[in-house]
């Protein structure tokens, strides 16, 4: 499975779930305020041409002019099916084929839709194994199997089979810490597997996906402080499973902050930044707490740990934004502090890392200085929110 398809507690499928439904409502506002085109609709029109090519081949059994016509409608169209694991893939095929009976017999009945996994696993398998006799080096790659059958099977019936979008993976990655290993089949049916626990729509899930890829939108919402939440103060071994889950997600869900935000942040400091994260386990030689939290940094290029830097910082709590003045040598902090009291900013406050009532793991003593958003919409509010 993913890491995390099947495989995980009823906890996790909530939280994926709640958080990808996040991202579905934002998709959806992006498409009625006409920010973001629909191109769904689009592809099933031009896919009945890309189904009657395919008919055409069982017919035929001609190779050169399925691979013509398929290569000539996958530019006109525009619908994804152009590009190297694409067009591309099937042209390379054809051409590398010195067996063609075989791979038309392969073709004609991979590309139509199986009955069920047991027929879907089958038909990968087939011609994952016929990619791996002709490949050169890695081309063609036999994971692009995966996408042009599931793109076929999606054109005929894309309620049942979704497709391998290479975007949609990377949704899924970033927003579940899932990462698919193992043959192609392998990992087409793990993807199957998470799409359906997070929408039981695979239109509507590829069309947050293709939102997400094109807007690459960077928001908070309260599962985020509910999954620190569900971690914070645990070390019972019956949740270590559910609590590593727990922080791939976490460390995904920042990693993809961390990376979407550099840009912004290095024009907004005028410096060359770099992002920094924390590791999965709070003991990382331990491998027995991971962490309950969520941070990235943004750092200046090439200076180490002990530089400034600005963190995004989600706890059990609820998430604040601010500053490590740094640790840069003897008296750091004295100097850090008279900086920061010289320089006061409304709605910031000071907190010492270490201390465990905010959620914060780390070095005691060293501080920052933070904006506090507790509690503000994109976190939970309640007596328990410091917000201000």
């Amino acid at each position: 499975m993913a890491d995390g398809a099947k495989d995980v507690g009823p906890q996790e499928i909530e939280f994926r779930r709640r958080w990808y439904e996040a991202h579905a409502r934002r998709a959806q506002a992006y498409i009625d305020g006409g920010h973001f085109k629909d191109w769904l609709p689009d592809l099933w029109t031009a896919g009945s041409e890309a189904l009657e090519i395919r008919d055409r081949l069982a017919s035929s059994g001609d190779l050169d002019t399925f691979r013509a016509e398929l290569g000539a409608w996958a530019a006109n169209s525009g619908v994804g099916f152009k590009g190297p694991i694409g067009g591309q893939f099937v042209n390379s095929l054809v051409k590398r084929t010195d067996d063609r009976a075989s791979l038309t017999r392969l073709l004609t009945n991979g590309l139509t839709p199986p009955t069920d996994r047991r027929a879907a696993a089958a038909k990968l398998d087939a011609l994952v194994a016929h990619v791996d006799r002709i490949k050169v080096g890695a081309h063609p790659a036999p994971r692009s199997a995966a996408f042009v059958l599931s793109y076929f099977w999606a054109l005929e019936d894309h309620r049942e089979w979704p497709i391998f979008w290479p975007n949609d993976r990377k949704f899924l990655a970033a927003t579940t810490g899932a990462k698919f290993s193992g043959s192609p089949t392998k990992q087409y049916m793990e993807f199957v597997d998470l799409v359906g626990e997070l929408d039981d729509d695979y239109e509507r899930f590829a069309r947050v996906g293709s939102w997400w890829a094109e807007k690459r939108p960077v928001f908070l919402d309260p599962v985020l402080v509910d999954r620190c939440a569900f971690a914070f103060g645990r070390d019972d071994v019956e949740s270590l499973e559910a609590r590593t889950s727990n922080a791939h997600a976490l460390l995904a869900v920042g990693d993809y902050l961390g990376s979407t935000l550099l840009e912004d942040m290095s024009r907004g400091t005028g410096h060359q930044l770099k992002t920094w994260k924390p590791p999965l386990y709070r003991v990382p030689t331990t491998k027995e707490t991971p962490r309950p939290d969520l941070w990235v940094d943004w750092q200046v290029e090439g200076e180490g740990l002990g530089e400034i830097a600005v963190r995004l910082w989600i706890s059990h709590k609820g998430a604040a934004l601010g500053v490590l003045p740094g640790w840069i040598g003897k008296g750091w902090k004295g100097e850090s502090e008279e900086v920061i009291g010289a320089n006061p900013v409304e709605g910031f406050r000071r907190i010492e890392r270490g201390h465990d009532d905010m959620g914060f793991f780390g070095r005691s003593g060293m501080f920052f200085l933070w904006p506090l958003v507790w509690a503000t919409g994109a976190c939970r509010s309640g007596p328990e929110a410091r917000g201000r």
